[in-house]
């Protein structure tokens, strides 16, 4: 199913997995897209989080590119960003592609409705 779709399936369960996990029947999905003439960039989830914006990005397998979320992470005033995947769980501390230093939470697919409990510790943490 992956092959065919490509990683749209993985989005579209941890969105619901994401809502699920909020008691505001009102609580909307958001994310976050940049749009220029050479290229688009888009981040999948934003979630606010301790007043602040946490990027979130899904990725269908146990790796995969970041360039989208490099360059929200350029932006952002702060240095937490999180990666579903089909990974084991684990804390990277990384750089964006113009060098800004930023500390990826790497989370298996199953725990996506934890998402909060997971910030609390990493915020903490980190």
């Amino acid at each position: 199913l992956e092959s065919v779709y490509q990683g749209r399936v993985i989005e579209h369960i941890v969105g619901q997995e994401l809502l699920s996990s909020k008691s505001n029947v009102l609580y909307q999905l958001q994310f976050w897209t940049r749009e220029r003439n050479d290229s688009v960039a888009q981040v999948d989830f934003v979630v606010a989080f301790n007043g602040l914006l946490i990027p979130i990005e899904v990725k269908s397998g146990a790796t995969g590119r970041l360039r989208s979320l490099h360059l929200f992470m350029d932006a952002a005033p702060h240095y937490y960003a999180v990666r579903l995947y089909g990974g084991i769980f684990a804390v990277d501390e990384i750089q964006t592609i113009s060098g800004k230093p930023f500390k990826l939470l790497n989370i298996p697919y199953y725990l996506a409705g934890k998402i909060d409990d997971y910030l609390n510790w990493f915020l903490a943490h980190y």
